[in-house]
């Protein structure tokens, strides 16, 4: 069958479609973990917890907390989650890493203690706010810049200066650590699969050095040997897997890792949180 020739308005027709669908695709690409930090306030309203927004050292840091949980005299456990997703693919940068999946609000329902979460600069829906480039989330991911923020505002967020105990996950981990190191009130650091030597494990990783960031196994040893050193590695984690983290434990002067079996970087933490937290007493 003969094919007709199309008309100027067809191919007028067709260039437009060809021009939505690619918009459509870039929209997509750029909104990357849009739905992100919607995913964290409907788990926060879920678990009952509350949303406040924090002025840091330049930024704007989303916190959540159970109000129900009265501060009183005893510490107050402050959650810094991990990295979330810095990368949509290989070289392109997600236009907001905030995590998809809420772990550490998760964790933190579990926990009887006064219990905060510590967003960090640009998450959270702030990735095109004033002040933040792509950089604040992937290469300089733990860099003064982001260090500086965070500690201005978990001071905003404990005004009273109760003793504090920093938990941090996988990147959140490597904050804590840096995070202890300058505060004073932090009487104990629990880690979870921390990124505790950011060149080893880029290296694991084969991706490019976090020229820009701090590195806890260089910037932070021998910090308050009286103050709580807990940290847990899982037992099936290819992300980070405990040698790497003990490896850098040991250079760090502290205790080697409880290795949880059945656990993955993501994975299998809620069901030994409880226990975790009643050896903490």
């Amino acid at each position: 069958m003969r094919q007709l020739p199309l008309s100027q308005v067809d191919q007028t027709r067709i260039s437009w479609a060809l021009i939505c669908v690619a918009l459509a695709l870039l929209q997509l690409l750029g909104s990357g973990c849009a739905g992100a930090p919607a995913n964290y306030d409907r788990e926060a309203t879920r678990l009952g917890m509350e949303r406040h927004n924090l002025s840091g050292h330049g930024f704007t840091h989303a916190t959540y907390r159970d109000t129900d949980k009265n501060l009183a005299d005893t510490p107050l456990h402050v959650y810094l989650y991990g990295d979330g997703r810095p990368w949509l693919r290989r070289h392109i940068p997600s236009s907001d890493p905030t995590p998809h999946t809420p772990l550490m609000l998760q964790l933190m329902a579990l926990d009887p203690n006064p219990s905060l979460l510590l967003g960090r600069p640009c998450y959270h829906g702030y990735a095109r706010a004033p002040g933040c480039d792509r950089s604040l989330w992937t290469s300089h991911r733990y860099g003064e810049t982001v260090l500086a923020s965070m500690l201005d505002a978990l001071r905003q967020a404990n005004p009273d200066r109760h003793p504090l105990l920093l938990i941090g996950h996988s990147g959140g981990g490597a904050l804590a650590m840096l995070m202890a190191s300058r505060l004073t009130e932090v009487m104990g650091v629990v880690t979870l699969a921390a990124n505790l030597d950011i060149d080893a494990w880029s290296r694991h990783r084969r991706i490019s050095p976090l020229v820009g960031s701090l590195n806890p196994v260089q910037d932070v040893s021998g910090w308050c040997p009286t103050c709580v050193h807990l940290h847990l590695a899982g037992g099936d984690d290819e992300y980070l897997p405990a040698a790497l983290i003990n490896d850098a434990l040991k250079a760090m002067g502290e205790p080697s890792a409880r290795i949880l079996p059945g656990v993955t970087h993501d994975s299998g933490w809620l069901r030994h949180w409880p226990n975790v937290l009643r050896k903490l007493k």
